[in-house]
């Protein structure tokens, strides 16, 4: 579109598999920019769809939106994004974030008493040197790493790697200081996407970065029915 805006698919894996890859091929064949899956033990494995529709499509990227740091180790979903990097000629992406904290309170995991932001951080330069060179050694204060390695490699020369924030000023700044963009979700006004922007700009100021370079997207939540009544229920839900 003129005005640099793209339209992604972002979905809750929770269909037949069969029915979620059509739903990706028509993504494709409509010129979608990215189809998206949340990464949460609730749904189904996006990784598994994602390789199982990547032969299935042409022009559509793939990736976790988000995949979280706590669940998840950095350097697994290294592993797991190369790998699928290769399985679609180079076209995914990662948006990463502290993960959804209802899981997490599920798990049994105390993450505000955990320095989730600061977390965050350390694992996207961990992700961000892994990509970049196959291997690491790092002794942080989360991660520590002795001359890990692999084999598994991505075909693009840089994977993007997004934030996902919802709550506050902080995480939006830290996306705008050291990621390639910020997804944020479920704001209905202007005036709360204008807060998520400004707090960017901050941080992109503070490295002497261009925020407008930045990708920063949002989620809206869409429902199709032929009965309009049923559908705004349903969105509300």
């Amino acid at each position: 579109m003129d005005n640099g805006m793209r339209w992604s698919f972002c979905m809750l894996p929770d269909y037949p598999l069969g029915e979620s890859i059509e739903m990706i091929k028509t993504a494709d064949e409509l010129g979608y920019y990215g189809a998206y899956s949340v990464d949460e033990t609730w749904h189904k494995d996006l990784w598994v769809l994602f390789a199982a529709a990547a032969d299935k499509t042409e022009r559509i990227r793939f990736g976790p939106n988000v995949t979280h740091v706590f669940l998840r180790e950095p350097t697994l979903i290294c592993q797991q994004v190369a790998t699928l990097d290769e399985l679609t000629g180079g076209r995914t992406e990662l948006v990463v974030s502290t993960g959804n904290f209802g899981l997490l309170s599920q798990y049994g995991i105390d993450w505000a008493s955990k320095k989730p932001l600061s977390r965050l951080k350390e694992a996207i330069h961990v992700m961000r040197t892994f990509l970049a060179e196959g291997a690491i050694t790092f002794e942080g204060d989360f991660f520590k790493y002795n001359g890990l390695y692999t084999f598994a490699r991505p075909v693009q020369e840089h994977i993007p790697i997004k934030m996902g924030g919802m709550k506050g000023p902080r995480s939006f700044q830290a996306a705008g200081e050291i990621a390639e963009g910020l997804h944020h979700a479920l704001s209905y006004s202007r005036e709360a996407y204008e807060y998520v922007t400004d707090n960017i700009r901050i941080g992109a100021d503070k490295a002497g970065r261009d925020w407008q370079s930045l990708d920063i997207g949002a989620w809206v939540v869409t429902v199709v029915s032929d009965d309009s009544a049923a559908a705004k229920r349903a969105a509300r839900i």
